[in-house]
């Protein structure tokens, strides 16, 4: 999606923080022109921020604002994974220049490279799989919820949080580079809340059965879909 608007999720959020005094129905909130929206349920899916329910209005798309169709394909996973890997390029510098504080010595490295390709592979095979299913149904139109969908919301950014973020870092045996999915989860937890708006404003209904059945980033393969 264009994140040129990421003011327009913000703008939303405050407006959930700052008009609780209004008469209004719990959880809802005022949208432009003096609309009321709700956010639906707080803490759905049992992660994070309430989403808040974005509805561009016409003069909104005029003045160049963003409509769900607009989402972007990539997500906001350039702005979340650029700078995580950023992060452990310096985490690989600290490592290399002080290995005795920095370096992960409780184990043979070959443990830790063992343990940290173990990481990569799973992330990179939940990566590949969420793509495979994503592309489709954006072509089509719908909500997707199949495969690592079903276990997570977020697939392709917890594969990278989860999985291949710290498998670089245990490859390494390097602690300031597990700093890497550190930042890329503080971005995701900022960005997330926009992306899911507009997937709340786009599918409605179905978008809130499924994000309260289904876990934001975290997978639950015990807590799947029907």
């Amino acid at each position: 999606m264009k994140h040129d608007h990421l003011d327009i999720a913000r703008e939303y959020s405050a407006l959930l923080r700052t008009d609780e005094a209004d008469d209004r129905q719990p959880g809802s909130f005022r949208l432009p022109h003096g609309e009321i929206g709700h956010s639906g349920a707080p803490g759905v899916g049992g992660e994070g921020p309430a989403i808040p329910r974005v509805v561009p209005s016409h003069e909104d798309e005029r003045a160049g604002g963003v409509t769900p169709e607009e989402l972007s394909l990539w997500g906001a996973g350039p702005r979340i994974v650029v700078p995580a890997l950023l992060a452990q390029l310096g985490g690989a510098g600290l490592t290399l220049a002080l290995p005795g504080p920095f370096g992960m010595e409780m184990l043979p490295h070959w443990a830790w490279v063992l343990m940290g390709m173990c990481a990569l592979l799973l992330g990179t095979l939940a990566v590949r799989r969420a793509w495979a299913e994503l592309k489709p149904g954006r072509q089509e139109g719908r909500l997707v919820t199949g495969g690592p969908y079903r276990i997570t919301r977020n697939p392709i950014y917890a594969g990278w949080i989860l999985g291949i973020l710290p498998g670089i870092a245990l490859c390494f045996a390097s602690w300031p580079m597990l700093a890497g999915p550190v930042v890329a989860w503080a971005l995701f937890r900022e960005t997330v809340v926009v992306e899911e708006s507009f997937l709340a404003a786009r599918y409605g209904d179905a978008w809130d059965r499924y994000a309260t059945r289904v876990n934001r980033l975290w997978p639950n393969p015990f807590r799947m879909q029907d």
